[in-house]
């Protein structure tokens, strides 16, 4: 079976441990409308509210998220802070969006 555009992202086992993270997926989804505040997020995001300052950190960590805070990762929570999508973000939320992509990833 093909790889589905996996390969670029290093191996399945990566790919699957980074889906399965809380909220990961669900920040990446938000953020493909634009950049988002944290307060944004939490409301798009029911349930998320302990959990979403260490997806972000983690989003952020992995490249996949850039804020508008410069720095290391201990200012992530920032109430006005913007967050988005990398360039890496955008492609793994592209990757992510194809069946094909999620079969591959649980064959």
């Amino acid at each position: 079976m093909s790889d589905c555009g996996l390969d670029q992202w290093g191996s399945r086992a990566h790919l699957r441990e980074l889906i399965s993270r809380p909220y990961l997926v669900d920040v990446l989804d938000v953020l493909t409308d634009g950049p988002l505040t944290i307060a944004e997020i939490q409301s798009e995001i029911p349930g998320a509210r302990r959990n979403l300052v260490q997806a972000l950190r983690d989003l952020v960590v992995t490249g996949l998220v850039i804020s508008g805070m410069p720095g290391s990762c201990d200012g992530i929570g920032s109430n006005d802070s913007l967050y988005q999508h990398s360039e890496r973000g955008r492609d793994i939320v592209e990757l992510l969006s194809r069946f094909t992509v999620w079969t591959a990833l649980y064959d």
